[in-house]
């Protein structure tokens, strides 16, 4: 298997230089194998409050610092995950619970940590550096991974997953933890912009009986250029210019390429693979990191074991959602039209689904 234990991710980490993980004071290895688990322990730097903890606090007495405490997170989290994929390392479970941030409240200065690195994976695992990392940890692959294999190809917070993974894609790119980054900022915001009527339990945010219904529920979402905030539970007319300007380009990042709205292609396609537009990520991403991330695009993937849907198997799902109107709703979404029939079509699919795991009884 290619997942190495924490302790072992935070020594290649750690190695590489990579900023943005929290400080370790002690680690090791409690039980080896138990019943092909293993037990290991952390004593870390406190690293603070969750991103969202972090805006609750902030939005109490310092909101006008917002706008420049999440630019500065955004800039911070996307740096770490882009650094530890080129060394060889996809975190794949970015979450708010994984992303903490220290605050300073007059200032607004921020260190944030991508910290729980427990479900990440070694890129490089065939490599004798990898293999040698592994056993001073006293890792058995065979007897470890075999355990872990069966949850394996939906590793991750289904809250926060890209699309593509709920859709089911056996590949993970830098830019995948960084979507699900995207998610966690929007995620955080609803804090201190909250929708009045969509805040509590927004429609994009909610699991939908099945991971890929829940991603057709996403991407109908994403489509909706003036609700789309909305249905995350965000009030657009709250939301400062800036940014909102940094969330509206990072929705043109991940969900259109040269213009064209591509949520429907990704539904199809889990492993299709859009254009990374240096412009658009330089709004919210370090100009250097731009840079490694383009250079990284072309060739850097993370193939999961055993995967438990393919391609094919999406196709038959999403065909009665959108194949017939696919090409006309997404030019309607890149034009700026509101293109809400996908969504109404998703909420019937889910209901339908409900209805059916109702009378049938659980699987």
């Amino acid at each position: 298997t290619t997942r190495l234990p924490e302790n072992a991710i935070y020594e290649i980490l750690e190695r590489n230089g990579i900023k943005g993980i929290p400080k370790l004071f002690k680690n090791g290895l409690l039980v080896e194998d138990f019943y092909g688990y293993r037990l290991e322990f952390i004593i870390m730097e406190d690293c603070g409050p969750t991103f969202s903890n972090a805006l609750k606090q902030l939005n109490t007495g310092s909101k006008h610092l917002v706008p420049k405490v999440v630019g500065s997170v955004i800039r911070q989290v996307t740096s770490c995950l882009v650094n530890a994929f080129a060394a060889g390392i996809a975190h794949r479970d970015v979450s708010d619970g994984n992303a903490a941030v220290m605050i300073n409240f007059r200032t607004g200065a921020v260190n944030a940590r991508v910290i729980d690195w427990g479900y990440a994976k070694d890129m490089n695992c065939d490599s004798d550096e990898s293999k040698e990392t592994g056993r001073r940890w006293r890792y058995d692959s065979e007897k470890v991974g075999a355990a872990e294999k069966p949850h394996d190809p939906f590793t991750g917070t289904q809250k926060f997953m890209s699309a593509s993974t709920l859709f089911g894609s056996n590949y993970r790119f830098a830019i995948t933890d960084i979507e699900s980054m995207f998610y966690v900022v929007l995620n955080a915001l609803r804090s201190v912009y909250k929708h009045p009527d969509r805040g509590d339990d927004p429609e994009a945010f909610r699991f939908h009986n099945r991971y890929e219904t829940t991603g057709h529920i996403r991407v109908s979402c994403m489509a909706r250029e003036k609700l789309w905030l909305r249905d995350f539970g965000i009030n657009r007319e709250r939301v400062p210019p800036g940014l909102l300007n940094t969330l509206l380009t990072m929705r043109q990042m991940f969900f259109f390429d040269n213009g064209r709205y591509i949520g429907y292609e990704v539904s199809e396609e889990p492993e299709y693979k859009c254009t990374i537009d240096e412009k658009l990520a330089s709004v919210f991403m370090d100009p250097e990191i731009v840079k490694l991330l383009v250079e990284d695009n072309p060739v850097a993937s993370l193939a999961q074991p055993t995967p438990m849907r393919t391609s094919s198997h999406v196709k038959k799902h999403v065909k009665p959602l959108h194949a017939k109107r696919c090409k006309r709703t997404a030019s309607a979404g890149a034009s700026g039209r509101d293109t809400s029939k996908g969504l109404r079509s998703a909420r019937k699919k889910t209901r339908g689904a409900a209805s059916s795991q109702h009378k049938s009884g659980p699987a």
